[in-house]
């Protein structure tokens, strides 16, 4: 492995290592129901993941819990579920996933959540406390922006290719599937403010529905042939 992936594998891991205990050491849980019914939703996030076109990795719905947990849950919460969320995601029928992949997709997941949520509830925004529409929709830019990036930069690093083109194919692909997520995460907690959180889970199978349209949508797609630098890119990084 060159000098660089590894420099930024263990750059990424450390930092998300230290996210996560961090937070774990903070551990608080005001409704352990609501907690439980989350975290096993967003297990069977994880496995709804579908594969985009020419690029070495998958989207799930993880993302979705994340949103929701910025509302409804604490910071170490709301990691724990991501990050086992993104476990499932890893090595959900996937080839051989190895070690160093699982632990470099939660770590990237777990810095992510760790940038989004404080901004999101950052004093800063005080204005805006009680708008549901803008804590999660500047939720949803923070952590979607910084994960992909992360994500970019180790296949950038592997593929020898620019950063700005392996973002920009993940904005190509995820960006539109994404938003219909946000827009469920806010319908969701948004509902739940009225009618109480289990009565919202009505609100969840919409992404179910949509997880089905752009899975199909994806397939449709001719698959580009692999070449050498894509193959080695799967050593590392196989699942997103």
């Amino acid at each position: 492995m060159p000098n660089q992936i590894r420099c930024y594998l263990g750059c990424i891991i450390a930092l998300g290592s230290l996210a996560i205990v961090a937070s774990l050491a903070q551990w608080q849980c005001s409704d352990h129901q609501r907690f439980t019914i989350y975290f096993l939703l967003a297990l069977l996030a994880g496995a709804l993941k579908v594969r985009l076109p020419g690029m070495t990795g998958t989207y799930s719905l993880t993302f979705l819990f994340v949103l929701i947990g910025v509302e409804d849950l604490t910071l170490a919460e709301t990691l724990l579920i991501a990050c086992s969320s993104m476990i499932v995601q890893s090595i959900w029928r996937a080839e051989r996933p190895r070690a160093v992949q699982v632990t470099f997709n939660v770590a990237a997941v777990a810095i992510s959540v760790a940038i989004a949520f404080p901004i999101a509830r950052s004093p800063q925004i005080h204005p805006f406390a009680g708008d549901v529409v803008v804590r999660l929709s500047l939720a949803a830019v923070v952590y979607y922006v910084t994960n992909t990036l992360v994500v970019s930069g180790i296949l950038a690093l592997v593929e020898a290719k620019p950063l700005k083109n392996i973002w920009f194919q993940w904005l190509r692909w995820s960006f539109r599937y994404y938003l219909i997520g946000v827009a469920t995460a806010i319908a969701f907690v948004a509902s739940s403010r009225t009618v109480g959180w289990t009565l919202s889970l009505i609100v969840l199978p919409v992404m179910y529905v949509e997880y089905l349209w752009f899975h199909v949508s994806i397939r449709s797609q001719q698959p580009r042939p692999r070449g050498p630098c894509e193959a080695g890119a799967a050593k590392y990084l196989r699942s997103r």
